[in-house]
């Protein structure tokens, strides 16, 4: 077996012939080295001719479809400008888009800056005069 098979047409016609094999009855290994491919291969494409009856290419729908899209920059935007308290993460869950695919939004296309909101103690106006001369 020298180098795998990377032409699609090529790859169609030792299908072909790996189909032939299973139906007669030829093991996976054997029906591999006749054929000079791998034993994946051969399960894969015996896998794919139980299932659906057929050896050809699986039909893909070809490449998903992408979050990062005008009018998902759009709702991130106004949504933004409504409530800026809301997290990421949030927001990400809501429109279902990446966590990865928010801070790209957010940071590169709005120019807008993310800073977390820190907690804190609310003092009293007396707490801030005690702390100022050092008396409780």
């Amino acid at each position: 077996m020298d180098f795998p098979i990377r032409n699609k047409h090529k790859m169609g016609k030792v299908r072909e012939e790996v189909v032939v094999h299973i139906c007669a009855g030829d093991p996976n290994s054997t029906v591999a080295t006749t054929s000079g491919i791998y034993h994946s291969t051969v399960w894969r494409v015996k896998k794919r001719y139980e299932e659906t009856g057929q050896h050809s290419d699986c039909s893909c729908e070809g490449c998903p479809h992408s979050a990062h899209t005008k009018t998902t920059i759009m709702v991130m935007r106004n949504k933004i400008k409504r409530n800026p308290q809301q997290s990421m993460n949030k927001m990400a869950k809501e429109h279902l888009v990446s966590q990865s695919t928010m801070p790209r939004i957010v940071n590169k296309d709005l120019a807008m800056r993310s800073r977390a909101v820190t907690k804190c103690q609310i003092d009293s106006h007396r707490c801030k005069q005690g702390r100022q001369t050092g008396v409780l």
